[in-house]
């Protein structure tokens, strides 16, 4: 498992986009990854906090380290700490502590569509 600490360009358009498009961000982070040889799954989470630039971003990849140096030279990011190796012990009744930011949703059935559309989770009330 790799895990990178990505500090956003606030002066960069397409970071400020991102930073604001949870989607959209994750489009974006996808690119240092396209490289890898099996289709790899990336985790990430935008900081509630920012950093001294701006905003920072979390991301874990499991096989393949990904490769900001792109995202670093058109400006993107201010800087990129990682991919750094992480392999945790972990043992049956470990107590851990994590933050967690999810998107749910839920699978609508759409007249005339075979799939149905995935819409956002919102609770509409009492």
């Amino acid at each position: 498992m790799y895990l990178s600490r990505l500090f956003l360009n606030p002066r960069n358009p397409g970071a400020r986009r991102d930073a604001a498009r949870p989607y959209e961000l994750h489009r974006t982070l996808l690119r240092a990854i396209e490289h890898a040889p099996d289709p790899e799954r990336m985790l990430f989470r935008l900081e509630p906090e920012r950093g001294p630039g701006g905003p920072v971003v979390l991301v874990q990849t499991d096989r393949t380290p990904p490769d900001w140096a792109p995202l670093v030279k058109n400006g993107y990011l201010l800087h990129a700490d990682g991919p750094k190796p992480f392999a945790p012990a972990l043992h049956a009744g470990q107590r851990l502590r994590f933050r967690l930011v999810a998107n749910p949703t839920v699978k609508k059935k759409v007249p005339g569509k075979k799939h149905g559309a995935r819409v956002p989770l919102i609770h509409d009330g009492p």
